[in-house]
């Protein structure tokens, strides 16, 4: 087990109007923008989404929920690979081929 992680700190200047219907409270900024780098980063494929709930404190459950919330799949497959693991292998069934082999390796 690896002991505490380091932080970095940054600084963002947020527009004044940007907080016209929000309370300003630093604490729940810096909570949120967070959160949402750490879903950016999982979204982008440079962190996994365990990892990233691991960083965010929360259960992995609950990061994978705010991952559907912002439309980010848990899923690492591009349209090509996904495509090519839907696909149907060339020989049929793989149930039916193992069953009619161990039905012939009876059989002699």
């Amino acid at each position: 087990m690896s002991g505490p992680s380091k932080a970095r700190s940054i600084v963002v200047d947020l527009p004044d109007d940007a907080f016209q219907h929000r309370r300003w409270d630093p604490q729940e900024v810096a909570d949120e923008m967070r959160l949402l780098w750490l879903l950016e980063e999982v979204r982008s494929r440079r962190l996994g989404f365990g990892k990233a709930a691991e960083l965010a404190g929360l259960p992995v459950a609950q990061f994978l929920l705010l991952m559907g919330k912002h439309h980010i799949t848990p899923f690492d497959y591009d349209e090509d690979e996904l495509t090519r693991e839907l696909e149907p292998p060339a020989s049929g069934n793989l149930i039916e081929r193992a069953l009619r082999e161990a039905g012939e390796a009876i059989e002699e």
